[in-house]
């Protein structure tokens, strides 16, 4: 329940893109909200599948920090390592 609340509510994913990826649903909020806020640090948090720039669930759940960084952060690890301190 509480990965569902963050999904939808704070991240603004709707009921639909849940259902197209059930994944991210098992991703604990613990490793989603520390991805959810270095995106937005980005300015990269793009949830909104009719715009430039979209971040998909699948994209947000089904990596590895390395590969979150390089494909969707487009960034060095050792940047979001360093963002990660800062929490």
């Amino acid at each position: 329940m509480k990965s569902f609340d963050f999904i939808h509510n704070e991240m603004g994913f709707s009921h639909e893109h849940i259902v197209r990826w059930p994944n991210i649903l098992r991703k604990r909020v613990s490793v989603l909200l520390p991805r959810c806020q270095f995106l937005q640090f980005l300015k990269r948090d793009q949830f909104d599948p009719m715009r430039a720039n979209y971040v998909s669930p699948q994209a947000l759940a089904s990596t590895d920090d390395l590969t979150f960084c390089n494909t969707v952060a487009k960034v060095p690890i050792k940047m979001f390592n360093d963002f990660l301190k800062t929490l």
